[in-house]
């Protein structure tokens, strides 16, 4: 648990638990002690730290989108048909499992609204 000043700062909780740009973030929050975060490049140099410390949790980087032909693919969360990308276009919701299959899917909605 943070320190009663930690919790008071909800932004700085709020950082401490965000997901890293890139690699892997282990936080610790022992109860009565000061919370924190250290950042590692690998996971296995991240699990190591919780191995040896036999504290904290592992957050992962969270997947940047991908952009194409000025559309965002998005990896695309828990779904029943197991498709893994997802994109907004022309006022719509597409979706596919392949990023081959998510670019022509885009290609197709973007040459239908400009009518050729």
């Amino acid at each position: 648990m943070a320190t009663w000043h930690q919790s008071r700062n909800a932004a700085g909780q709020a950082a401490l638990y965000r997901a890293p740009e890139s690699g892997y973030k282990v936080v610790t929050d022992p109860r009565g002690e000061f919370a924190s975060a250290i950042e590692f490049a690998r996971k296995r140099e991240a699990l190591a730290f919780i191995k040896r410390t036999g504290a904290g949790f592992l957050i992962a980087a969270a997947p940047k989108p991908r952009a194409y032909m000025g559309c965002n693919i998005n990896p695309a969360g828990r779904n029943s048909w197991g498709g893994r990308w997802e994109s907004y276009v022309g006022g719509r919701f597409i979706a596919a499992d392949t990023l081959a299959g998510i670019k022509a899917m885009i290609r197709e909605a973007l040459a239908g609204e400009s009518g050729a």
